[in-house]
Parts: structure tokens; sequence; C-alpha cells
């Protein structure tokens, strides 16, 4: 068996915030588990399985989920509800029906949960399990049982099962392709976001810039008027200084003008 390696703590908040973000718009985990491998390359099994693991190891540890700030009362493990007897009995007759038909594993499995992703994981699982106690070949739905109530087919039968073979693989491409494109939306509105907010970074950046060039200009014309009252008054000074002179020779000019008289 495979260790357990722990994540990253901003891996595992990721994880987990990604998770009740989805599960409060009423998605179902197995999908938001496919959306969340899609969006960071790992696969399915391994993310669902890292958080029921990290889930458990927190809800023993609640010091370390307070650290993280996960709240532990938007995540639970969900816990496998047991088949009675008769419910098991009848499963099996009706996936044994379905597959006699053409059915997939999982297409049976789907048809009998209504389109229930999670309640079609259970009905697998559960069969598969049957199987394998059984020591029945089961290649995980990939094989198609043929009718069993027949002794050939007939060339119509060939069609019907061919179409409806590639009915089930465009089906299972339609869906694939758009898990696949919630997961790449969901990574694209994620370096949207980051980008935004560098963006506001950079704007409040500008915004602080044009305050200190504002600054940086009141000072100056500030500095400049200083300046210029500096140079009238020094102006003034040596106007009044010459004046003084000027008065100051024509007294005396005058004054020589009597005497010689």
């Amino acid at each position: 068996m495979k260790d357990f390696s722990r994540w990253s703590k901003e891996e595992i908040k990721t994880l987990f915030k990604f998770v009740e973000i989805k599960k409060s718009e009423g998605m179902p985990l197995i999908q938001i588990f496919f959306n969340y491998a899609q969006a960071t390359k790992r696969h399915t099994n391994s993310v669902r399985n890292y958080y029921y693991k990290e889930l458990s190891l927190m809800q023993n540890n609640v010091d370390f989920a307070k650290e993280l700030n996960i709240n532990l009362d938007n995540h639970e493990v969900v816990r496998g509800i047991p088949f009675s007897k008769e419910e098991q009995t009848k499963m099996l007759e009706q996936i044994e029906k379905l597959l006699s038909q053409g059915f997939s594993v999982r297409k049976a499995c789907l048809k009998l949960a209504d389109g229930d992703a999670s309640k079609m994981i259970r009905l697998q699982n559960k069969y598969r399990a049957i199987v394998k106690q059984k020591g029945e070949n089961n290649s995980m739905g990939e094989i198609i049982k043929m009718p069993q109530n027949k002794t050939g087919l007939s060339d119509e039968d060939v069609k019907a099962l061919f179409m409806g073979l590639i009915k089930l693989v465009k089906k299972q491409e339609y869906e694939n392709a758009k898990l696949t494109l919630k997961g790449e939306l969901f990574d694209a509105n994620e370096k949207l976001k980051d980008a935004m907010a560098k963006l506001a970074v950079k704007e409040n950046q500008i915004s602080k810039l044009k305050e200190q060039i504002v600054l940086v200009k009141n000072q100056l014309d500030t500095q400049k008027q200083e300046s210029i009252k500096r140079r009238v008054n020094s102006v003034s000074k040596t106007k009044s200084a010459s004046s003084l002179v000027r008065e100051y020779f024509k007294q005396t000019n005058l004054a020589v003008n009597k005497a010689e008289n």
C-alpha cells in the first residue's frame, strides 16, 4: 500500500475551500472531485481519497483545522449505507437484466440511480464487490454481456448493439468534455481573479504615485513663490539704497553751490 503523502498547507486549504464553494452551489462530491482533479492535473480517485483521509485526520486534530481556517462543519465523511439482503438481491437482478440488454455495468448502475452520480457509484461499487467475491471476470464495466436468452444474434441485434455502443461512447465523451470544460473554466476564473487582484495593486500604486507627484509639484510651487518674494524684496531694498545715495549727492551738490555763491 502506498504511503500517505501530505500536500502543502496551501494545497489543503485550496482543496477544502473548493469543496465548500461547490457544495454550496449544489454540486455532488463526485463531480467536485472530478473538476478539482481536472484543474490540478491529478486523478479523481486520488483527490477523493486524499480529501477523506485529510478530513479524518482533521477531525482528530481540530487545532490543525483551525490553523488552516477550515470549518469542519462544512465537511463530513460520507458513510456508506449498507445494502439489505433484499436490496442486494433486487439490485443484482436489475443489473443482470440490463447487462443482458447490452448495457455496461456503469450504464446500468447510472440508469438504476436515475442519473444520480453518487447513487450510481454506490451501486457500481457494491456490484463489483459481489462479482469479485464470486470470482467472476469483470472489467470495471468495459465488457458488455450479450443477451443470455438467445443462442445467436440477428443482423438487427448486431446493428442495434452497435448503435447503442456508439450512443454510449458519444454520451460519455460529451460528459467528459463538459466536465473538463468546467474544470478549465474554474482554472481560468482563478487566474482572472489573480490578475484582477494584481491589477488592483498596480492601480493603488499608480494612485499613490499621482498623489506624490501632486505633493512634489505643490512643494516646488511654494519654493518658487518664496524665491520670487526673496528676489522682489532684494530688488526693493536695492532700489531704496540707490534712492538714498542719489538724495545724498543731490543735497551735497546744493550745499556746494550755495557756498560758492
